[in-house]
């Protein structure tokens, strides 16, 4: 019997440290490879996504309607302040000109040099960043076809203004025309992916620089808010996703390890099976 147990644990062990080794051998891959294969990789999603999420446009008319609910909404909690906070901010020109270049500029432009430095510096944890952005994304195209929703510059009625055909610089042109959703207000992923971003710089990096990434949501949160493309109810709808994902992937990847075959201790394999798992997740 003894020695049963021993050929088993001996056989766990390999399982683990073959897993592990082909995990570490996909890591060693040369960084331009890596690069590449990540670009295609996010670049084909995010084009699927622009595809499904402007052919899933809704109708004007169901947008304004929806966006007029947000607004009694809204006013039933006290937290109509959209249109009071662009008109403060209205006051200088030079704000108005730096978020309207934020919000165009810093949503991808950080958002990619962040997973560009996860990937260098932290290949064992990019995937899990990737897996957030990519469950973020999925559910807040499920809700841009649910709920089509008018952002705030449409509505004109209510003490809006468009900063960006104003002042510019200005990402849309008319609703009719582009290959934008402007109806996909709910959630703001602007917001979702900078809160990904912050909580990511802080979770993974050791620099004493890293706190500073938290104005980045911030301001974030700032021009959505100013250039009136989002609702407060919009943030605080990406808030709840950001969350829901990191539940979600916590709870697969527990859900993952514990199905996997156990090392013995004190074996040399030991240290490669949680990036083992992470890789299986991954690829699942």
């Amino acid at each position: 019997m003894l020695r049963d147990v021993r050929l088993e644990k001996d056989s766990l062990g390999g399982v683990v440290r073959r897993s592990g080794t082909a995990a570490m051998q996909s890591r060693r891959r040369p960084l331009p490879v890596r690069f590449a294969m990540e670009f295609g990789l996010l670049g084909a999603l995010l084009a699927l996504y622009l595809f499904l999420r402007f052919s899933m446009k809704g109708s004007i008319g169901d947008a304004v309607g929806n966006a007029h609910r947000v607004v009694q909404v809204e006013r039933a909690f006290g937290v109509f302040s959209e249109s009071n906070v662009q008109s403060l901010a209205l006051h200088s020109h030079d704000v108005i000109l730096f978020l309207n270049s934020y919000y165009l500029l810093a949503h991808f432009t950080i958002t990619a040099l962040f997973f560009a430095w996860m990937l260098i510096r932290k290949p064992d944890a990019y995937p899990t960043v990737r897996r957030i952005l990519i469950l973020m994304t999925a559910i807040g195209l499920a809700i841009h076809a649910a709920y089509p929703l008018a952002p705030p510059r449409m509505l004109p009625d209510l003490g809006f203004i468009d900063t960006g055909r104003l002042f510019g610089p200005s990402p849309y042109g008319d609703t009719s025309k582009g290959l934008a959703n402007q109806f996909a207000a709910m959630p703001s992923l602007h917001f979702g992916w900078a809160l990904l971003v912050a909580w990511g710089a802080n979770r993974y990096s050791r620099s004493r620089w890293r706190r500073l990434l938290v104005v980045h949501p911030l301001l974030t949160l700032a021009a959505i808010i100013v250039t009136a493309n989002h609702y407060w109810l919009d943030a605080a709808v990406a808030l709840c996703i950001f969350l829901t994902a990191l539940r979600v992937d916590a709870a697969l990847t527990r859900r993952f390890l514990r199905r996997r075959p156990l090392p013995s201790t004190g074996e040399a394999g030991d240290a490669d099976a949680p990036a083992a798992a992470d890789t299986a997740i991954v690829a699942a």
